[in-house]
Formats: structure tokens, C-alpha cells, sequence
């Protein structure tokens, strides 16, 4: 077992999201055109499942997890595990 199983990555529109050591979360700005965002959480163990909890239903897979997730105002907080 890897000693590092959290996330390597996450984008948001191929935007690459920054960690927020204050609130403890990934976080990334785009522009009020969106109504909807593609999102792509990378794990850093090719191997470790990764889940997108989006408001369409959970999404998980190994290595690497996509999904798109609706617009929720003007902020948009969606849950990823590894």
C-alpha cells in the first residue's frame, strides 16, 4: 500500500484546481458562462478508487474519475474520495 493515497489533480473545465489549506479543499475560478463543469479527479495510486459524489449520482473509478456536475449558484461544492 502506497503511503500517498490522496489526489494528485483535480480540473475543473481543464482548469487545475488549488488547495486551500484553510478550509481544507480544492478550489478553482471560472467564468459565469458555465452552467455546467467537467470535472477530473486524478488519485496519486493508479490504483486507489476515486469517487465524484455529483448531484447526478456517485461516480467512481480507479485511477482516475470523471463526471460533469450542474451549476449550483455561485458556488459549486462537490465531494471527491479516494
Amino acid at each position: 500500500m502506497p503511503e500517498e493515497a490522496g489526489l494528485e489533480k483535480i480540473t475543473v473545465e481543464g482548469v487545475t484546481a488549488t488547495y486551500n489549506s484553510v478550509l481544507g479543499r480544492y478550489e478553482v475560478r471560472l467564468a459565469n458562462p458555465y452552467t455546467q463543469y467537467n470535472i477530473i479527479a486524478t488519485a496519486k495510486d493508479s490504483l486507489a478508487k476515486v469517487t465524484i459524489n455529483a448531484t447526478t449520482g456517485d461516480v467512481t473509478q480507479v485511477g482516475t474519475a470523471q463526471t460533469s456536475e450542474n451549476k449550483a449558484g455561485a458556488i459549486t461544492i462537490v465531494p471527491i474520495k479516494v
